[in-house]
């Protein structure tokens, strides 16, 4: 499964569904945890769900560990590959 998420579900809807061989699974609709979604299925038979979140939050937010921890003795960064 590949989660996406989107800030115009509707309209992103609208461009995926018509897509050759795209299968609709789910319409949008709004969940009880307070994201909108929507479930397809690709050509390659892969389930894609394309969310938006609730209004007032941002779809660039700093993942939970990335951001500064309780702790001022732990630190996380992000893993950085050495250039061959």
């Amino acid at each position: 499964m590949i989660q996406l998420r989107c800030d115009d579900l509707d309209a992103t809807f609208d461009k995926i569904a018509v897509s050759p061989g795209v299968e609709v699974l789910q319409e949008p609709a709004d969940q009880f945890w307070g994201v909108r979604d929507f479930a397809v299925r690709d050509p390659s038979g892969n389930m894609v769900r394309v969310d938006q979140p609730p209004a007032g939050t941002s779809i660039l937010r700093t993942p939970t560990f990335l951001q500064p921890a309780a702790s001022p003795s732990i630190v996380h960064l992000p893993c950085r590959c050495p250039r061959s």
